[in-house]
């Protein structure tokens, strides 16, 4: 499998600590997040834009006790969540597998590009707009508006 495209660190800043487990202590800037499975005891996340099966990203953390984490969905918009309504499921610069290829998540073409200029050229982004098995669309901010991509599966190289 090729590394066709990566997830994109939109605000670049540095990452939370990890648990001894390698899990963030509480998302960072940028890391991208899907509501967590006791989201539902945090009302005020039932309210926002992030909802089963789509992603968002972190845009910013207040360190409040309340509702620190300030995540933004593509097309939806933002909404301020408690950090125990989120599940990191990828940091920025990851390549994209079958797992982290969730809707919503932002992209930049991978280091084994192979469609000129589909994406708009080098350091453009998109959106990850739909995924099924192997195969996810993505839109481009820049160039072709949708197309269609292989992503990596989990374990295999190259």
């Amino acid at each position: 499998m090729l590394c066709l495209f990566q997830i994109v660190s939109l605000h670049p800043t540095p990452h939370a600590p990890f648990s001894r487990l390698g899990l963030p202590l509480r998302p960072a800037v940028n890391d991208i997040v899907v509501l967590s499975e006791r989201h539902a005891l945090y009302g005020d996340a039932a309210d926002g834009p992030l909802v089963t099966g789509i992603a968002g990203w972190v845009v910013a953390d207040d360190h409040s006790d309340d509702l620190p984490i300030r995540v933004e969905v593509h097309t939806r918009g933002e909404w301020w969540y408690a950090v125990g309504a989120l599940r990191v499921v990828a940091r920025a610069g990851v390549i994209v597998t079958r797992e982290t290829a969730i809707k919503g998540v932002p992209v930049v073409r991978g280091p084994d590009w192979k469609w000129e200029n589909q994406d708009g050229g080098p350091g453009c982004s998109g959106f990850i707009t739909r995924s099924k098995g192997d195969w996810c669309d993505c839109t481009w901010t820049h160039g072709e508006l949708d197309n269609a991509y292989r992503v990596r599966r989990t374990g295999r190289s190259g």
